[in-house]
């Protein structure tokens, strides 16, 4: 009786504490800020310093409170200065998170770190130049609006 009472408890509190692990996990995608659409507004850096405009609905990422992240470029052309690619990722359906650390968050595209995010009520920035593991050179700086 007394290993059944053990065993009762331990699978109650496994049962907690994993419940637990993901509604925190949607609770911090829900107060990121990114939920929604976003186009890609302005690019700058790299190697060349260079800076790219876009016009609504070139570069699109679209966010959900399930961890879905759907990109759609329209100008992806990997030759070219300016053909989207600063993203990093392809166009169709990827996973995304967001990581915190040190007081500062960063966004995961495939669970790979994409730079220091900051979100405002109508913009974010991805800072690919910033990661959790200290400072790149000669990345990107991506401007998205809604």
């Amino acid at each position: 009786m007394k290993y059944l009472s053990y065993l009762l408890l331990s699978t109650l509190l496994i049962c907690i504490t994993s419940c637990d692990k993901e509604e925190n996990n949607n609770n911090q995608l829900n107060n990121s800020g990114l939920l929604g659409t976003w186009h890609m507004i302005n690019s700058s850096g790299g190697f060349a310093g260079s800076t790219c405009i876009y016009q609504s609905g070139e570069v699109v990422l679209t966010f959900d409170s399930d961890a879905n992240l759907t990109i759609v470029n329209n100008v992806l052309n990997t030759t070219a200065l300016c053909g989207g690619q600063e993203i990093g990722t392809t166009t169709g359906s990827h996973s995304y998170g967001v990581l915190d650390s040190n007081d500062k968050k960063y966004l995961l595209i495939d669970g790979e770190e994409m730079g220091e995010l900051i979100v405002t009520n109508e913009e974010f920035l991805i800072n690919q130049n910033n990661s959790s593991e200290g400072s790149n050179a000669d990345l990107y700086f991506l401007t998205f609006a809604k």
